[in-house]
């Protein structure tokens, strides 16, 4: 049971003349969680759990009556599982990825709860860095063995274009069903199920990212479009059907700065609310039961941290309940029984990854189930703080600040990473990378940049003026780290600002934008399609563009001579978003600028590093690097 700590082991703590302990190694930060994963099955009787078994992460059920475990899955690395979700207590569907020369690919399995009845049902290589059942749109409560998904398919009008999915019942198990139920709305379909298991709506994406709110009035009826929304325009997400099944619950930010929660009448087009609105916050995702069908809450982000607002009473009331039980750490509620009688909670921190712990509903009692990563001493490990400063041009930018375990919080040396995309931002939370610098003695600010508005590097410049007006770091200790989308960022930032950073470490980051818009990329070994998606985000990022000429100008590699150095370059040989030959073509550029440059090469690896060792090689290879280019001390 948990052990509740009273104030005389608070009060020794605080008044202990410890030693601060050593810094933790590349090793102990990025070691692989023990656990990754773990989920209720509906009764509440046993949990699926992603944990390490032989060196990779695996599939264990766990029975909560005597808790023997039992591993239905033995994928030795670099295979692994990677989400798990309960059909029934006899059936789980989970999503496996593999590595084939450094191409990801992904498998979608059915599998019962002794191991058995093992049955592939889908295979597909990932277009990005989302995990998700991408073919099942519904899992049929009450329905034995059965899901619907929607699979790849052409409409007769667009015989050309392969990205309309028609839907169809499919069995995951003896007993199950499989048969075609309904074609696409529209391209793209985002499918909404009313609460009688009919696919009544779907929100579209055209090959220009308009989004198509599409709507039938029942399961036979004909598909109508009721909006059409430009991107980058005010918009409406469909999220689950109100109990009645009449009307739409959605996320809008219609005549408003920022998304909320309304009922959506189909009929007439109005909007009911907000039902939920949270300020300064924009609600970007629904929270459902079990039943996949039923909202239960929207999640936002409140000072960088992701938050749950439930409009279920029994969810808000337990949220609540489990908040109370640890006061100073964040709680999420990870899985709950049908009936809410057995409830699994993620307790995280700033400085460790976290427990899980399940919560006995009748008993009110908590268990602490896993650790996720025990290794970790939450004491050696830094201070998290979010911030919020203005910009040159009065916006209000927000960042998170890790700050060094053992040091005052006073002109420190600066690791600046550049954070968040065109749909993503820095999230609170256990961060390895920001805090295996923090240990190494540097404050490390992830500022949420608008790099894609045209303010990116000077929202940058204003980030460090920012902190060197707090008297947190000097000025003249700056260097700058950035990852994919953001490598590219950081290293053209040194390019436009060269005396603002000392060095630039760029991981996985585009180097020539020439090549950007072809429809094929490829690698040494692999190539890849870019989707619409890639290709349209891309435009609407440089402004428009894709001539040549601008695209040259903006691409770190024709700007080689402006870049400060040193710079240290990670990337993949095998990698198909950003080619390995424009990490040695802009290498080469360096050297003949007389730059020095460092380029950490890994093969059989994705986009980013996935094997535990490379990334421990990388981190260790990148601590010297920084030390000697913007010392700690």
């Amino acid at each position: 049971m948990r052990p509740w700590m009273g104030v005389g082991l608070t009060a020794f703590i605080s008044l202990c003349p410890c030693r601060t302990p050593a810094a933790p190694s590349a090793g102990i930060v990025f070691k692989d969680l023990k656990v990754a994963d773990m989920q209720l099955s509906p009764s509440g009787r046993f949990v699926s759990s992603i944990m390490a078994v032989n060196g990779s992460m695996n599939l264990v059920i766990i029975d909560l009556a005597d808790m023997t475990k039992t591993a239905l899955t033995e994928y030795p690395p670099p295979g692994q599982v990677l989400a798990v979700h309960w059909k029934s207590d006899d059936t789980l569907v989970y999503i496996s990825a593999g590595n084939v020369r450094g191409f990801e690919q992904h498998d979608e399995w059915a599998i019962n709860r002794h191991g058995k009845e093992i049955r592939n049902l889908d295979h597909w290589i990932p277009a990005n860095n989302n995990v998700e059942f991408p073919g099942i749109i519904d899992w049929l409560p009450g329905v034995p063995n059965t899901v619907l998904e929607a699979v790849g398919g052409r409409d007769l009008d667009n015989p050309s274009d392969p990205h309309f999915f028609r839907v169809r019942t499919l069995a995951v198990g003896p007993g199950g069903t499989t048969r075609e139920e309904a074609m696409a709305g529209g391209r793209d379909c985002a499918y909404v199920v009313d609460h009688e298991g009919n696919v009544r709506a779907c929100l579209s994406k055209e090959a220009d990212l308009r989004r198509r709110l599409h709507y039938r009035d029942t399961a036979k009826s004909p598909w109508r479009e009721l909006s059409t929304i430009k991107y980058g325009d005010s918009e409406i997400t469909p999220l689950a059907f109100t109990v009645d099944n009449k009307h739409l619950y959605v996320l809008s930010n219609f005549r408003r700065k920022t998304r909320a929660l309304f009922e959506f009448d189909p009929e007439s087009y109005d909007l009911k609310g907000p039902l939920v609105e949270v300020p300064d916050a924009d609600l970007f995702q629904g929270v459902f039961g079990n039943d996949g069908r039923t909202l239960m809450g929207v999640r936002y982000y409140l000072k960088d941290r992701e938050q749950v607002y439930y409009v279920d009473d029994a969810m808000a009331a337990l949220q609540k309940s489990m908040s109370a039980a640890f006061p100073t750490r964040p709680v999420a509620i990870q899985s709950v029984s049908d009936d809410l009688a057995r409830v699994i909670v993620r307790v995280d921190s700033d400085q460790s990854p976290g427990q899980f712990y399940l919560y006995e509903n009748a008993k009110r009692s908590l268990e602490r189930l896993a650790d996720r990563a025990p290794w970790i001493d939450p004491s050696q490990f830094g201070e998290q703080r979010a911030v919020r400063f203005a910009g040159r041009d009065g916006t209000t930018l927000s960042g998170l600040l890790t700050l060094p375990p053992d040091r005052e919080a006073k002109a420190l040396p600066l690791v600046l990473w550049p954070s968040g995309g065109p749909e993503s931002r820095a999230a609170a939370g256990w961060n390895p990378t920001a805090q295996f610098f923090a240990t190494r003695g540097y404050a490390v600010l992830r500022v949420n940049n608008r790099w894609a508005s045209g303010y990116g590097q000077t929202d940058l410049l204003d980030s460090i003026e920012w902190a060197v007006s707090e008297g947190l770091i000097a000025k003249d200790r700056v260097a700058l780290y950035g990852v994919d989308l953001n490598g590219y960022v950081a290293l053209m930032a040194t390019a436009g600002a060269p005396d603002a950073y000392r060095c630039v470490i760029s991981y996985a980051g585009v180097i020539n934008l020439e090549r950007l818009f072809d429809r094929v990329s490829i690698s040494r070994t692999l190539r890849r399609e870019r989707s619409d998606a890639e290709l349209a985000s891309w435009e609407k990022l440089l402004g428009g563009h894709r001539d040549a000429a601008f695209l040259k100008v903006q691409s770190p590699l024709y700007n080689s001579d402006k870049i400060r150095g040193p710079v240290f370059l990670a990337y993949s040989v095998d990698d198909t978003l950003v080619p390995y030959s424009d990490a040695e073509e802009l290498k080469k550029a360096l050297e003949r600028a007389h730059k020095s440059v460092v380029l950490l090469a890994k093969n059989q690896e994705p986009h980013l590093f996935d094997k535990e060792q490379d990334k421990i090689d990388l981190f260790s290879k990148i601590e010297p690097f920084l030390q000697g280019c913007n010392p700690s001390q």
